[in-house]
């Protein structure tokens, strides 16, 4: 079977590979996007730096009549010392307020607090607490499996297979040192447009969603300034391969056009360099806002023309004046992504299509598909055409086939790697390129994702969320068939909050109550330090009664059997 050439990078069509200063295989556009990420300290305008290429986000420090202001800090104390220092290079003026643009970047507060020598006021918006630790409360092994392979963690840093940069920072994790990671929650939370002063400077907040639904757009009428986390170095991504909540392109458009009523002579974005002129910031702003505009509204006309997904991203393509932007490259994520988000987020996953209803499970239609090829041998031969033409993603869709039909044939999956590593290549996008590189050296058996998940959340994430949400999340790590008999409830009470929760357990569902159940048959009491180090498995129950540091009822044993019923968190 001949494999079939399109005008598609991934389909056969003509695509340029490079060779970064790191040794990666990469294409031209991903590399070159690493001149905007490095490490500098940008002089805005008098008065107002910001700190790129530090890690994946910047940090902007404004000085006001009265002191520093510090906007974000970064992924941890590492990298906030790192802000300090370059800020201390030219400016000694004392810090007196931190802001949080969004709930990211929120991990290295301590560092400024001790340069102070006080507490801080520190100000972010009224959903960004709740937000700092919840995603990993059900969604937590998953979420750390996803954002790791998204952001390179398991890929080397150098060679064909390393990453030039991230598209939108030089890179998320710090491999060479450690990242500490103290979150200190708002003193003063934002939850409607208003006008403050801080340090002596007016400070005009607008809450705005953006990447998160905590992003405040930061105005300095005074100095003309906006910062924010709308307008990034690259296409937004308004899905991210990590996998979050939807991000609403109708929301994100009318916050651009919030700041470009605000018309800033400087825009100081979260990623990326500042940007200043008039003329600048309006164009930057105003191919931002239609980019998006234009994935919704085509989108959606494509769902009223009754195409399906798939056809509907067939279609859309930014048009020339937006596709040739200087301003929004596709170098972190790609126009398909978004499409298929937008239709889920509109109108979910089914698109008219009836035959979608109800597919074969995925094994059973791999072993038809490989029998109409005519047997895996004709199909392993189509395989090595679309390899050779350079048809990528014909090449590991059919290589799919293989696997599923016979997950045991190792050359099956060194085929779909091969797929996959020239996806990487031709692709400009970092979170396509990293995705598919780190799924190739997990073919090859080189990684092990899953064996290296957090299945159990950390102490910090513990400590951090409202003080029942991980016995809440517990919900979804209940083993059915475990569980299929039983009946039976547990009241955890936590003494140094003086709340109680319950979880009761029946039948196969584990139901959650903020309140003492009216027959546990199991009770736990500690504080939530302790709760903490028993969910991160930093020690077991029975020490925990041993030590006086806990009390179970009926015995110790008795409650840990309870939670042998859960997968991953156990108490022994």
């Amino acid at each position: 079977m001949t494999a079939v050439s399109g005008s598609s990078p991934y389909d056969g069509g003509s695509a340029g590979i490079a060779t970064g200063p790191n040794g990666a295989l990469a294409s031209p556009a991903l590399i070159a996007q690493g001149a905007l990420l490095e490490k500098r300290l940008y002089t805005v305008a008098p008065g107002i730096w910001s700190a790129v290429g530090y890690g994946m986000s910047n940090s902007v420090a404004i000085a006001a009549p009265d002191g520093l202001i510090v906007i974000d800090t970064g992924e941890g104390l590492e990298e906030s010392a790192e802000h300090l220092a370059a800020f201390r290079g030219v400016t000694a003026a004392p810090v007196r307020a931190v802001i949080y643009s969004h709930s990211h970047y929120a991990h290295g507060t301590p560092t400024w607090q001790k340069e102070a020598g006080a507490p801080l006021p520190i100000w972010g918006h009224a959903r960004l607490r709740a937000n700092v630790s919840d995603v990993a409360a059900e969604i937590g092994p998953a979420y750390s499996r996803r954002a790791r392979a998204q952001f390179s963690f398991y890929l080397p840093d150098t060679g064909p297979d390393a990453m030039p940069n991230q598209g939108l920072g030089p890179l998320f994790f710090h491999k060479d040192r450690a990242t500490t990671r103290r979150f200190v929650a708002p003193t003063e939370e934002v939850g409607e447009e208003c006008t403050v002063t801080i340090a002596g400077t007016r400070v005009h907040f607008v809450p705005a969603a953006s990447d998160s639904d905590d992003t405040l757009i930061i105005g300095f009428p005074d100095l003309d300034c906006v910062v924010n986390n709308h307008i990034w170095p690259v296409l937004f991504n308004i899905y991210t391969l990590r996998g979050e909540a939807y991000r609403d392109p109708l929301q994100l458009v009318r916050a651009i056009d919030r700041i470009r009523a605000m018309d800033p002579l400087h825009l100081v974005g979260v990623h990326g360099p500042p940007i200043s002129g008039r003329d600048r910031v309006r164009q930057a702003l105003a191919d931002h806002r239609d980019s998006i505009q234009f994935l919704w509204d085509q989108t959606v006309r494509g769902i009223n023309d009754g195409l399906a997904i798939e056809e509907i991203v067939a279609r859309v393509k930014l048009p020339p004046r937006l596709a040739a932007s200087p301003y929004i490259p596709p170098c972190y994520g790609e126009v398909p992504y978004h499409v298929r988000a937008i239709h889920n987020g509109v109108l979910g996953w089914y698109d008219m299509d009836a035959a979608r209803l109800h597919p074969l499970p995925p094994a059973e239609e791999a072993r038809r598909m490989v029998a109409g090829f005519g047997g895996r041998a004709a199909m392993t031969r189509a395989v090595d055409d679309a390899l050779a033409a350079r048809n990528w993603s014909w090449a590991a869709q059919l290589a799919n086939y293989l696997m599923r039909d016979d997950p045991a044939d190792a050359g099956a999956r060194t085929l779909k790697a091969r797929a996959l590593r020239g996806i990487a290549q031709v692709t400009s996008a970092a979170n396509t390129r990293s995705i598919c590189l780190t799924e190739a050296l997990t073919l090859e058996g080189q990684i092990d994702p899953m064996a290296e998940s957090a299945w159990r959340a950390n102490r910090f994430q513990v400590m951090n969320a409202p003080p029942l949400r991980f016995l809440e999340a517990l919900r979804v790590q209940l083993d059915p068939a475990r569980a299929a008999a039983a009946d039976i409830a547990l009241d955890l009470h936590l003494t140094d909050r003086d709340v109680t929760g319950s979880l009761h357990v029946i039948g196969g569902v584990a139901r959650f109550a903020p309140a003492a159940h009216p027959r546990a048959e199991l009770r736990l009491a500690l504080t939530q330090g302790i709760w903490a180090d028993l969910y991160a498995g930093k020690r077991t129950l029975a020490q925990a009664v041993a030590d006086g540091a806990a009390a179970a009822s009926p015995s110790a044993d008795a409650v840990a059997a309870f939670f042998d019923l859960f997968d991953h968190v156990h108490l022994r």
